[in-house]
C-alpha cells in the first residue's frame, strides 16, 4: 500500500512540475574578456561562447537556473589558442511584461576553469631578454549575473536577448620553458609558474528553448 501510494505521489509531483514550465535553453554569444591579463597581453576580441540552461519552477515569479558554458578564445598576442568553460547554479526573477514578453535577472554561483598555449616575452633587466612558452590550465570558483528579455511566440518557444557578466577565480601550477634570446646557444629554462588570476567577461547571448 505505501509503495503504491509512493507511485501516485510521485506521478501527482511529476505532473504538477512540468505542469508549471520547466524550461531548457540553448544560447550562442560574441563574449568580450575583461580581465586584466587579457588587456596587458592579447587584446583579441571577441571570443565565442556557446552554452546551455535548465530553469526549475520556484515560488512566485523565480525559478531556479543551472547553466553550462564554453568559451573558445581568439589568437593572438601572447595567445596561440585556449578556452574556458564553467558550470553555474543560481535564482532567476523572471516577471511577465505582457501575454508574450517576460523580464528576467538574476545572480548565479559558478565554478569554472581556463587554459591558455602560447608565447611572450620577458625582459629581465641586466640578465638578458627571453622568449617564454606556457602551456597550462587553472580553476576557481565566482559569481555572475544575467538579465534580459524572453519572447514567446507559442505557449512552449521561447527566444531571447540576455546580457551575462562572469567572474571566477583561476589559479594552477603552469608549466612554462625559457629561452634566452641574447644566448641562442643556452639550454632551454623549464620550469612552472604559480598562476593566480581571474576570468571575466561580458556577453551577449542570443537564447533558444522549449518550457515544458
Amino acid at each position: 500500500m505505501r509503495i503504491k501510494t509512493a507511485i501516485i505521489l510521485s506521478l501527482l509531483t511529476a505532473e504538477i512540475a512540468l505542469s508549471r514550465g520547466i524550461g531548457i535553453y540553448g544560447h550562442i554569444s560574441p563574449t568580450i574578456p575583461l580581465c586584466e591579463h587579457w588587456f596587458e597581453h592579447v587584446s583579441v576580441y571577441p571570443a565565442l561562447e556557446t552554452g546551455f540552461s535548465v530553469e526549475l519552477p520556484g515560488p512566485s515569479h523565480f525559478r531556479y537556473r543551472f547553466e553550462g558554458s564554453f568559451a573558445k578564445f581568439p589568437a593572438g598576442g601572447a595567445l596561440e589558442s585556449g578556452k574556458a568553460a564553467w558550470g553555474g547554479a543560481g535564482i532567476l526573477m523572471r516577471k511577465p511584461l505582457s501575454d508574450a514578453i517576460d523580464a528576467i535577472i538574476g545572480p548565479q554561483l559558478l565554478v569554472g576553469f581556463a587554459d591558455g598555449k602560447g608565447e611572450y616575452r620577458l625582459e629581465e633587466g641586466d640578465t638578458g631578454s627571453y622568449r617564454i612558452e606556457f602551456d597550462g590550465s587553472g580553476s576557481g570558483f565566482g559569481i555572475g549575473i544575467i538579465g534580459g528579455a524572453i519572447v514567446k511566440p507559442t505557449t512552449h518557444l521561447q527566444f531571447g536577448l540576455q546580457a551575462a557578466v562572469i567572474y571566477f577565480t583561476v589559479k594552477g601550477d603552469v608549466p612554462i620553458t625559457g629561452y634566452n634570446l641574447d644566448e641562442p646557444e643556452a639550454p632551454q629554462e623549464k620550469s612552472s609558474y604559480d598562476y593566480r588570476g581571474e576570468y571575466t567577461a561580458f556577453s551577449m547571448r542570443l537564447v533558444a528553448g522549449y518550457e515544458f
